[in-house]
């Protein structure tokens, strides 16, 4: 969040949509009600709303694909305890541990996408909502 001198125009909310849209390469959805004005496009949220001092922006994202991809490391892992449970009381432990580790490696391996991708992502992301933030109070001088 980001507190602004003052609230745009309409004018000047047109020249930060087009900002928004050139930033991440998206159209985006605008919605205005009342003093609340929000653009997004899937988890992205750009919104102009009021505060007890004035203005402020709130930028928010989320990576969803992300957030599936550590439910299926989630899963994964359940299913290899579970299944090597079934499998090792089956008196078969030697086909547990294969079972085991070839569920359990799957779910390491989801892990492993964010640990590698999610960083550089959150990187660009924020640079990105900074270079917004300071655009925009730029954009709205103190009248």
């Amino acid at each position: 969040m980001v507190d602004l001198p003052r609230a745009p125009t309409d004018r000047e909310w047109e020249l930060l949509i087009s900002h928004f849209r050139t930033t991440f390469g998206t159209q985006g959805r605008t919605t205005t009600s009342g003093g609340l004005r929000d653009w997004s496009q899937g988890n992205l949220h750009i919104s102009v709303e009021p505060t007890e001092q004035g203005e402020q922006l709130r930028l928010s994202t989320l990576k969803d694909d992300a957030v599936a991809l550590n439910g299926l490391g989630i899963m994964l892992g359940a299913m290899s305890v579970l299944m090597g449970a079934v499998v090792a009381a089956a008196g078969k432990p030697a086909k547990a541990l294969v079972v085991l580790g070839m569920f359990g490696g799957m779910a390491l391996f989801a892990f492993g996408a964010n640990l590698i991708r999610l960083p550089s992502w959150a990187r660009a992301r924020e640079r990105q909502m900074e270079e917004i933030a300071e655009h925009s109070v730029k954009l709205l001088p103190k009248p």
